[in-house]
């Protein structure tokens, strides 16, 4: 039986949904298939790009924030969690996300809410997407419900459109700061790792 510390989970809202995303990435250099089959075993799933964006928004604004036991985390406790995501650094550093893009007679599709069943990787959503066929700077507040920019020009980190056969992941590194939706699917990396999504803190 495995253990959830409610309080390594900070509490997201949004559109009369609720999601317990955990504080620190974890799984690195596993394959991306690994991560989300490993997150299952304890009802645990990757993020969206717009879970995590959420998350990012909540954390950098001025609303108190609350971890899974519902107490609000500290100013300091806050920016130190900032700090792990935004922060460039020397050496590079990811995280996954759910997002998965494809292209099929001539149009681009995104599947997301990945989920395990009969040890299969499922998707609950697959649409029809129109992205910004563009690479630029962007804002986190520039991204529409499914997690894609809607327009370049900001200056919170890069984008990298979505392209045939491609995954969606956020990097930090002394480079810059990217959300990368022309990922490749196979990519694992001792430091790229994913931060546990949960709709329920129950094993």
């Amino acid at each position: 039986m495995v253990d959830i510390n409610a309080a390594d989970y900070l509490i997201v809202e949004n559109n009369e949904s609720r999601l317990y995303l955990a504080k620190h990435r974890s799984l690195f250099y596993l394959p991306r298939k690994d991560q989300m089959i490993e997150l299952a075993q304890t009802n645990g799933f990757m993020p969206t790009i717009r879970d995590f964006a959420d998350l990012v928004l909540l954390i950098d604004s001025k609303k108190p924030v609350y971890n899974g036991n519902k107490k609000k985390i500290s100013t300091i406790e806050r920016k130190e969690i900032l700090d792990e995501i935004l922060e460039v650094r020397n050496s590079w550093g990811a995280e996954n996300l759910d997002n998965r893009f494809f292209v099929d007679n001539g149009k681009m599709y995104m599947a997301s809410g990945h989920r395990v069943i009969d040890k299969q990787i499922i998707p609950s959503l697959v649409k029809e997407v129109d992205p910004l066929m563009q690479h630029g700077s962007i804002s986190l507040r520039d991204l529409d419900e499914d997690g894609l920019a809607i327009k370049v020009g900001g200056r919170s980190l890069y984008y990298w459109h979505p392209r045939d056969d491609s995954v969606a992941r956020f990097c930090a590194s002394s480079d810059g700061i990217d959300l990368d939706c022309g990922g490749y699917p196979q990519s694992s990396n001792l430091a790229l790792g994913v931060r546990e999504a949960r709709e329920s803190l129950e094993v």
